[in-house]
């Protein structure tokens, strides 16, 4: 019984020396290399070539390709009495669930004056969330937050341009809503400093 094994198994293994053989001899072959050559050419002509953005842009997922929204456009402050905004983040999770009412929310976050400020994903979840809240407004106070004008300051302006002067071309590019709450600042000569005009 052993014999018999052993021939089987020298015969198997000849078998396999003689199949190596002939497909190392095949692979030695210099057309059969020439044509793997030409297959990996054409293999590659065929592939849309990459560049640098479209794979750093797949490899960060969708987050570029999404336009970057501003956090205070869908934003809700809501306030409760005489609570601290740990305690007015606890009654707005105990009063509002998101998930049932099918509410889109970002993020929440705890800020002065004892409020949270919610972020939503949309104008129409920031609606479904104010009547929500105002369905039940035993405890929360929801509030649209004010948009606010942004304060500029303008450099550089010689001495010889009154107040006056620069308030009205400033008032032609904003509009009227412009107030000057700080003096006009100018240049002194000679160092490029600014300077306070009086």
């Amino acid at each position: 019984m052993n014999q018999q094994i052993r021939e089987e198994a020298r015969q198997a293994l000849g078998e396999l020396k003689s199949s190596i053989y002939r497909n190392f001899v095949m692979i030695k072959s210099e057309k059969f290399v020439e044509a793997c050559k030409e297959s990996l050419k054409d293999a590659m002509l065929d592939l849309p070539k990459k560049t640098y953005s479209s794979v750093v842009a797949q490899s960060l997922g969708e987050k570029l390709n999404k336009p970057p929204r501003k956090a205070s456009c869908c934003s809700v402050l809501i306030a409760a009495e005489n609570c601290n905004s740990g305690d007015v983040r606890k009654l707005f999770k105990a009063q509002v669930n998101p998930r049932k009412e099918k509410i889109g929310i970002r993020h929440l976050k705890e800020i002065s004056e004892n409020r949270i400020l919610v972020n939503c994903a949309s104008e129409e979840d920031r609606e479904k969330l104010m009547t929500t809240i105002e369905a039940n407004p035993k405890f929360l106070k929801p509030t649209v937050p004010k948009r606010k004008n942004p304060t500029m300051m303008i450099r550089n302006v010689p001495n010889d341009v009154a107040d006056s002067e620069l308030l009205d071309f400033g008032i032609s590019l904003v509009g009227p809503d412009i107030s000057s709450r700080i003096p006009c600042t100018g240049v002194l000569p000679g160092l490029g400093l600014p300077s306070i005009s009086s």
